[in-house]
């Protein structure tokens, strides 16, 4: 099992009472969506203290990102939920595009979360359904690596990245589909939940002629029973 071995570093005051407001403002964001999503489990916010200073200055700004986009949603009349609106809110706010047919991916079907990820394969958006499938506080999800919240067979893992890594390297000019079915399950959490993935679609996000990142569009289901082809 993967353990955090760091030194708590010391937050300024400001730092970290504007990141713990942010984290009040999206769980209020995620109860008015029907969604109880804790901001954090200790108001000292442990976690965002052992980031260094330009860590947690990082941890504070993708979170002002994503709140902005969730506003934008909210200013334009429509609901945090609409997973669609959402992430096309979201490519709009970065001024990234993806091919037309992953905006065809882009559908409110029950199970589909989507994320951005970062060419260091740090996750830095995802749709207000990817914590109906979390019991972390924001404060994990926004200040802890996926390692160390999550378990999946490394085999797959590993699959996962090398095919992730051909999508950074803007040497695939198609999107990959992965169906290899996989469980994945939270490491450190009281509830210790687990979900199952049936379908991983993997595409370069370009901005500007360049990959700057990348969306992954998964389809999860609570129980495999639920799973159907």
């Amino acid at each position: 099992m993967f353990r955090e071995r760091r030194i708590m570093s010391v937050a300024t005051p400001g730092h970290l009472q504007k990141f713990k407001l942010l984290c009040e403002e999206l769980s209020s964001m995620l109860e008015q969506e029907g969604w109880s999503v804790r901001p954090y489990s200790q108001d000292t916010l442990p976690y965002f203290q052992q980031l260094n200073e330009s860590e947690q200055a990082q941890a504070t700004d993708l979170m002002n990102q994503y709140l902005e986009i969730c506003r934008s949603v909210h200013r334009q009349g429509r609901r945090i939920k609409d997973m669609s609106f959402l992430v096309k809110t979201a490519l709009d706010y970065y001024g990234y595009k993806i091919s037309q047919e992953g905006m065809e991916q882009l559908v409110n079907k029950e199970g589909r979360i989507v994320e951005f990820y970062s060419h260091k394969h740090t996750q830095f958006f995802r749709s207000f359904n990817f914590f109906e499938f979390c019991s972390y506080t924001i404060e994990d999800i926004f200040c802890r690596s996926w390692p160390h919240l999550y378990s999946r067979a490394e085999e797959v893992t590993m699959r996962i990245l090398e095919q992730a890594n051909y999508v950074l390297s803007g040497r695939l000019n198609q999107p990959v589909i992965i169906t290899e079915v996989h469980k994945i399950q939270e490491r450190v959490s009281l509830e210790r939940l687990q979900m199952y993935m049936t379908r991983l679609y993997l595409e370069p996000l370009i901005k500007d002629g360049k990959v700057e990142g990348l969306i992954a569009i998964e389809d999860c289901v609570w129980d495999l029973a639920d799973f159907t082809i």
